[in-house]
């Protein structure tokens, strides 16, 4: 009997250790998943720190490449659009220029065709 209860004593304490072995490792796992969830939490903070600064440095490449004189697509598109619309408007302003020129010299001629014509009417008379 007294080898029994020793042998009860023993497979009670080594219970003991174990369950307090159990409780330990318990502890230990519920410390280390709220580590993970911390740096689990940091990690995507420094990610979105990262989408932010990338993105700030892409605003800035558009602004300095704007400041360069690059042009987006459709700016380029709607500039040369205004340029062709410019191009037939100054075109047409020296069509008329031009016509307004001939029209001028022509009066011209007559007005001192006229003028001779009246000088000489002018002689006649007298």
């Amino acid at each position: 009997m007294f080898r029994e209860s020793q042998k009860l004593f023993a497979l009670r304490q080594t219970e003991a250790n174990d369950i307090a072995e159990i409780s330990g490792s318990q502890a230990q796992h519920r410390n280390l998943q709220g580590k993970i969830r911390g740096l689990d939490q940091e990690s995507v903070r420094q990610q979105e720190l990262v989408y932010n600064a990338e993105f700030q440095i892409q605003q800035m490449e558009r602004k300095v490449s704007r400041g360069q004189g690059e042009r987006s697509d459709d700016e380029k598109r709607a500039l040369g659009q205004t340029i062709k619309g410019l191009e037939e408007e100054l075109e047409g302003g020296k069509d008329q220029k031009k016509m307004l020129v001939q029209q001028c010299r022509r009066l011209s001629n007559e007005l001192r065709a006229a003028r001779r014509r009246e000088v000489e009417a002018a002689e006649q008379k007298t």
